[in-house]
């Protein structure tokens, strides 16, 4: 593995965000009495959304009787417009004559461009690091529709559109287009299989925050490329695949997603396939102690340039090492220990273990790799933290390191 020192700037850019997460308070709140009747629903703050698209989203109206969990619906609904600057977010009741409540709703959009310092300094910069950027344009029809453009550089150039639709009733939308040259190794270092691909992938989610604690929707993906698997000839691939999503979280946090591909030249056969991930949250004092399991499984047919890739600072995580573990099944765990030292900033020590299995001829030499490492992270004004990780491989890999926000932390 390739060590890299931090620099100068990315040091600086972590002491300024570490003064403007002490200086600016982080969380949205509100006020709500159980069970009291609804007389009245206000929306404050919006100059650009229009009302009736804010209260598609409410999961009350006029005469419905307030339910304690409204509040955390709601707000998670809003945020997930991604129209309002998330400090603006406010849900409060207050009391009309007659026992009855008003419900003021205050979110202010974000401007159309939202180069917020703390999301250029870390997202924009890191991006850049890595030879692509995004940039999303918020609402600019005041409809609820958030327009992403981008692209990448370097050795896998690509290009990209997407979109995010607000419908009603927790129901999100969301698609994207993109074309892309990727050309990957995998491991064993040694004679590492491998693949190239040229051409388009898109795609269709609807997703719904249903109740606080429930995610659920599915997804509908074409991707027409032509593809050299291993150095063999290219050859056609179009696989249309397809399933549902659902995140669960109340004792424990479950995501499980269910795919089916089908290869619509028919060159390559169809395959089912599933990923899953339980993580349980231990609170210990004001500290937490995170168990994380990540599995997946698909048919062991399926192409190389399909099958699941796990390593990194990925989404499935062996931090030190490459991603660039592949294979039809994986099973992976990680243990993360996070330490108050004040109320906003932690120091974290974590590792993980894990390993793929594969049945290309090449990869006999794959066994479980562990690493582990120590981190900072610092409570930001966006509601997620700013994160510094620095791991070291204990079966091989090497010293890594990694700057960027953490959206579950």
């Amino acid at each position: 593995m390739k060590r890299n020192l931090l620099s100068p700037f990315l040091l600086a850019a972590v002491t300024v965000i570490i003064f403007l997460s002490f200086s600016i308070p982080t969380n949205a709140a509100g006020v709500a009495t159980e069970g009291a009747r609804i007389g009245e629903v206000v929306i404050l703050g919006n100059n650009r959304t229009g009302k009736e698209v804010i209260q598609r989203q409410l999961p009350f109206s006029v005469g419905d009787y307030w339910r304690d969990e409204y509040l955390a619906l709601t707000l998670a609904r809003l945020q997930a417009l991604n129209c309002f600057d998330p400090l603006s977010l406010r849900v409060i009741t207050e009391p009309l004559p007659g026992g009855e409540l008003r419900v003021v709703v205050r979110a202010s959009d974000t401007h159309l461009l939202y180069l917020d310092p703390l999301e250029f300094v870390i997202i924009k910069l890191q991006n850049l690091f890595s030879n692509y950027c995004t940039q999303t344009f918020y609402n600019p029809f005041g409809t609820g529709l958030n327009l992403t453009v981008g692209g990448g550089w370097g050795a896998n150039p690509w290009v990209g559109l997407g979109f995010n639709q607000a419908l009603s009733n927790g129901w999100f939308l969301q698609g994207n287009l993109q074309w892309s040259e990727n050309s990957r190794q995998f491991y064993p270092t040694s004679d590492p299989p491998s693949f190239h691909s040229t051409g388009f992938s898109t795609g269709i989610s609807l997703l719904c925050y249903n109740r606080v604690d429930c995610e659920y929707g599915g997804t509908v993906n074409y991707s027409p490329v032509r593809v050299a698997l291993d150095g063999a000839d290219r050859q056609q691939q179009a696989y249309l695949s397809f399933g549902p999503d659902l995140k669960w979280s109340r004792w424990f946090e479950t995501r499980l997603a269910l795919r089916y591909a089908l290869d619509l030249t028919g060159n390559f056969p169809p395959y089912p396939a599933i990923n899953a991930v339980l993580l349980h949250r231990r609170p210990i004092g004001e500290n937490q102690f995170l168990t994380t399991l990540y599995a997946g499984h698909m048919a062991n047919f399926a192409p190389l340039n399909r099958q699941f890739t796990i390593g990194g600072f990925g989404t499935v995580p062996i931090r030190s090492f490459s991603p660039a573990f592949t294979g039809h099944t994986y099973l992976n765990a990680s243990l993360e220990y996070r330490h108050s030292l004040s109320g906003n900033l932690w120091l974290l020590t974590y590792a993980d273990c894990g390993r793929a299995w594969s049945d290309h001829e090449k990869t006999g030499d794959y066994d479980w790799e562990s690493g582990a490492g120590v981190g900072l992270a610092v409570e930001t004004p966006l509601g997620y933290p700013v994160r510094l990780d620095l791991a070291h491989g204990l079966t091989g890999g090497g010293l890594a390191w990694r700057i960027g926000l953490d959206m579950d932390f």
